[in-house]
C-alpha cells in the first residue's frame, strides 16, 4: 500500500537559515512520529510545513501521491488536518461547550459530537460555564483535545499536546491518540515530554521517532527512578511516570517539614503498589493539582481570597497602599508570553527593564545566558521557537530582577538544556535571598524545595480510560 503522506528530501530555511535539511518520511494510516530535538531545532517549523503554513524550501510534501502545495491539492488537504498548538484559541466569553461546538459548526456538522467529547475531557461539570472565567491551564488544555474529538479529521499534528495537563490527562491525551491510530489515523507529535503509553501499544503499528539532533529517544520507560543521597545510598524514590488513580502526595508542614508519599508498582507482584514516606526541608513551594494557577494569580493579586489573608512584612496585601508597594516586588511569568512581534529579543527584554526605571544594561548578559545570543537582534516573529520564546520570558525575569517570582508552569517547551538553566537561575536567585513559587506538572530538580499538592476541584468519576487502564 502506498503511503498517505510522503516527504521527500524536504528542506527548510527560515530567516536565511536553513533549520532542516533532507528530511525524508514514509507515513501510513496508523502512524505515530514524534519529533524530538532542542528548543529551534526546527520541530515546529516541519509540523508548519505539514499544515501547509509554509513551504519547503527544497524537496515536496506529497498526500496520496500529489503535492500538498498545489492549489487544488491542498485545498482538499487542509480538510484532512487537525492542527494544535500552545496557542489554544479559547473564544473567552463563550461557554465550554460552545468553544467547541464553534468548531464543529464550522465544520457543518450539528455539534453533537461536542458533549460527549467534552465528558471524555471530564470536563463535564464545567460545560455551560464561561472559558475565561473557571478554566485552568490544564482545563484549556483538555478543551483543546475535545476540539480534536468532536472535528474528527485524520491527521493530527500536535505541538507540546501534554503542556499544562496533569497525570490524568495525560493519560487521557494518550488514550484518544491511541483509540485515533486504531481507526487509521495518523499522529504528529512534536514534544520535549514523554507520553509513554502512546509507546507502549505494541500492536499498533508504524512507531517512529525523528530525532532532529541525534539526542537519546523519548522513548524510554522507566518505572522508578533512585535517588541517592552523597552516601551514594538510596535516599527515596520518586515516579517517572504516572501515579495510580486517586493516590495522592500527603503533606504535614509541622517543624518545616514535608512528609511526601510516593507510589509505584510493585514488580513482584500484580496489581499491587509499593509506598515509599519520605520527607524534605521547606523552602520553596511548587503546586500540582487542577487549580494551580489560581494558587499564582492570587499570590500576585490579581484576584482575592475568598476568606483568609495574605502578608507581605506583616500587611495585607489587599490593602491599596500595601500593593502599590507590594506588587513592586513580584516578577509573573505565565504560559502567556508577552512577546511583542515586531521587536527584536533584545528589545522584548529592555522593553521591560526600561518600564522599571532602569538603563537597560541588564537585558544583554541576561539573553546570553539564557543561549539566544545570537538571535538577540532577530525579530521574535521570525525566529523564536515556543522553547525559545520561554526562554526569552526568562531572560526577563533576570533583568527585571525582582526578589519574589510567581511561575506558572515555567518548564513548559524547554528542552534539557533550558530546564538545567532553568534550574540554575532558580538556585542563583534564593542563594540571593530571593523567594520563588512555581506551579507545574513537570519536575524540575531544586534542592532544599517544599512541594504543596493541591486537592482536585471535583470528585474524580470513572471514565472509559479507567476501563483501559
Amino acid at each position: 500500500m502506498p503511503p498517505r503522506l510522503l516527504l521527500n528530501n524536504v528542506s527548510c530555511m527560515r530567516n536565511a537559515q536553513t533549520v532542516l535539511r533532507d528530511i525524508n518520511l514514509s507515513v501510513h494510516d496508523g502512524t505515530a512520529l514524534v519529533l524530538t530535538g532542542a528548543n529551534g531545532s526546527g520541530k515546529t517549523t516541519l509540523l508548519r510545513m505539514l499544515a501547509g503554513f509554509s513551504r519547503p524550501l527544497a524537496g515536496e510534501i506529497l498526500w496520496n501521491g500529489h503535492d500538498i502545495t498545489s492549489p487544488g491539492v491542498f485545498q482538499q488537504y487542509k480538510l484532512q488536518l487537525n492542527w494544535m498548538s500552545l496557542k489554544d484559541a479559547v473564544k473567552e466569553k463563550l461557554t465550554v461547550l460552545e468553544n467547541v461546538q464553534w468548531f464543529e459548526l464550522l465544520e457543518g456538522k450539528d455539534g453533537s459530537r461536542s458533549g460527549p467529547a467534552i465528558q471524555l475531557m471530564e470536563l463535564g461539570r464545567l460545560i455551560n460555564e464561561k472559558a475565561r472565567r473557571m478554566l485552568s491551564m490544564g482545563q484549556r488544555k483538555r478543551l483543546q483535545l475535545a476540539r480534536l474529538l468532536a472535528i474528527d479529521r485524520p491527521i493530527w499534528l500536535l505541538d507540546e499536546p501534554s503542556v499544562a495537563l496533569d497525570a490524568e490527562g495525560t493519560r487521557l491525551l494518550e488514550h484518544i491518540i491511541a483509540e485515533h491510530r486504531e481507526k487509521g489515523g495518523i499522529v504528529f507529535v512534536a514534544t520535549h515530554l514523554p507520553i509513554q503509553n502512546l509507546f507502549e501499544r505494541s500492536r499498533l503499528p508504524g512507531i517512529w521517532n525523528v530525532d532532529l539532533v541525534a539526542l537519546p529517544s523519548v522513548i524510554t520507560i522507566e518505572h522508578v527512578k533512585p535517588i541517592f543521597d552523597a552516601s551514594g545510598t538510596i535516599h527515596m524514590y520518586e515516579l517517572s511516570y504516572e501515579t495510580p488513580p486517586d493516590l495522592f502526595d500527603l503533606g504535614d508542614l509541622r517543624d518545616e517539614l514535608y512528609f511526601k508519599a510516593f507510589v509505584f508498582p510493585d514488580p513482584s507482584t500484580t496489581g499491587s503498589y509499593i509506598v515509599v514516606l519520605i520527607h524534605e526541608p521547606r523552602s520553596r513551594l511548587s503546586f500540582a493539582r487542577p487549580g494551580d494557577d489560581k494558587w499564582t494569580s492570587v499570590g500576585q493579586g490579581f484576584s482575592r481570597p475568598s476568606a483568609g489573608e495574605i502578608l507581605w512584612n506583616g500587611h495585607d496585601i489587599t490593602s491599596p497602599g500595601v500593593f502599590q508597594q507590594y506588587k513592586l516586588q513580584l516578577n509573573w511569568m505565565s504560559l502567556k508570553d508577552a512577546m511583542k512581534e515586531k521587536l527584536t529579543v533584545l528589545e522584548n527584554v529592555q522593553w521591560f527593564e526600561l518600564l522599571e526605571g532602569k538603563d537597560s544594561s541588564r537585558s544583554g548578559p541576561a539573553i546570553q545566558l539564557m543561549g539566544l545570543g545570537r538571535l538577540m537582534n532577530e525579530k521574535a516573529r521570525r525566529m523564536l521557537s515556543m522553547g525559545q520564546r520561554k526562554r526569552l520570558q526568562l531572560a526577563r525575569l533576570l533583568a527585571i530582577d525582582r526578589p519574589i517570582w510567581l511561575l506558572d508552569e515555567p518548564s513548559v517547551a524547554l528542552d534539557a538544556a533550558g530546564t538545567r538553566l532553568l534550574e540554575h537561575i532558580i538556585a542563583e536567585h534564593r542563594e540571593k535571598g530571593g523567594i520563588v513559587f512555581v506551579a507545574m506538572h513537570l519536575p524540575i530538580q531544586v534542592e532544599d524545595s517544599m512541594s504543596l499538592r493541591l486537592p482536585q476541584r471535583f470528585p474524580r468519576r470513572k471514565t472509559l480510560v479507567d476501563l483501559v487502564h
